[in-house]
């Protein structure tokens, strides 16, 4: 499970009253076609467009900062809508009406404090590509997300943060991959000039 945050110029979260008088957080949980900053000090990641349009949703729940103890909504609840578009995947959750979320979430939100949202996912197998860039970074290119487990807003935002373990499987995977298809590309051409050199 890997968790990204998504730089607060990109996530508008926001406590609103709703038409019906309810009070909704809603920010973008995932955006598509945005470079990310450095993660791990080795790698860039965007997010394809379309990526998510079949990714189970169905343990999906928004949490402030990840934590499990503040549970903002639940979608199979019915207390947490997304909204999956070719640029991000907006989530809004009715607000619990408890004090503690109120005053944690709900008024620094409001206050401009708590400005970023992040997200817990798993990307599918063979779902990323590996691009080496010019300057010697990677960018990694997901295509496919397998799962969405949480989204939610968080309050370091401005900072990335990520689970680098799983990247770096996916790295080792590819790199094994391509080294493998190398040696296959090496020994088909020795072969091609040993029968070359028995037809002279």
């Amino acid at each position: 499970m890997e968790k990204r945050i998504i730089p607060q110029a990109n996530s508008e979260v926001r406590a609103v009253t709703g038409e019906d008088g309810i009070d909704h957080i809603v920010g973008n949980g995932v955006v598509f076609e945005q470079r990310s900053h450095l993660l791990g000090g080795w790698f860039y990641e965007e997010i394809v467009s379309g990526a998510a349009d079949s990714a189970n949703t169905d343990l999906l729940v928004s949490c402030f900062n990840h934590d499990l103890n503040y549970v903002l909504g639940n979608l199979e609840n019915r207390t947490m809508s997304i909204d999956i578009t070719p640029t991000h995947i907006r989530y809004d959750n009715i607000a619990p009406t408890t004090t503690i979320i109120r005053e944690l979430v709900g008024e620094p939100i409001k206050r401009g404090d708590i400005r970023g949202s992040s997200f817990w996912f798993d990307v599918a197998d063979n779902g990323s590509e590996w691009i080496e860039l010019p300057d010697g970074y990677w960018l990694r290119r997901v295509h496919v997300i397998d799962t969405i487990y949480e989204m939610g807003p968080v309050t370091m935002a401005a900072y990335p943060q990520t689970t680098t373990d799983i990247a770096k499987r996916s790295f080792d995977q590819f790199e094994q991959a391509r080294k493998a298809a190398v040696t296959r590309s090496l020994r088909q051409l020795a072969d091609m000039k040993m029968r070359l050199l028995r037809l002279k």
